[in-house]
């Protein structure tokens, strides 16, 4: 299963985001952030928060663009 989380200046509440799903007991997942192109450090924030709640199947892509979300979600 995926989850697929689309961040736009996202920083002030996708660690709680992240923290949730890591307390997932569902397995396997991953979890896939679309990044669309915020301009605040939602990405690291999100890169360092799934390292430290260990969740090793997270992907980050980041658009060089704000597509909305529908189509970063699609991405």
């Amino acid at each position: 299963m995926s989850i697929i989380i689309v961040l736009y200046n996202s920083a002030s509440y996708i660690e709680a985001c992240i923290k949730s799903l890591a307390s997932l007991e569902y397995s396997p997942f991953e979890v896939v952030l679309v990044d669309n192109a915020s301009e605040d450090e939602s990405v690291r924030v999100a890169r360092e928060c799934a390292n430290k709640e260990g969740l090793s199947s997270c992907l980050v892509s980041k658009l060089g663009r704000n597509l909305g979300f529908a189509r970063a979600n699609n991405r």
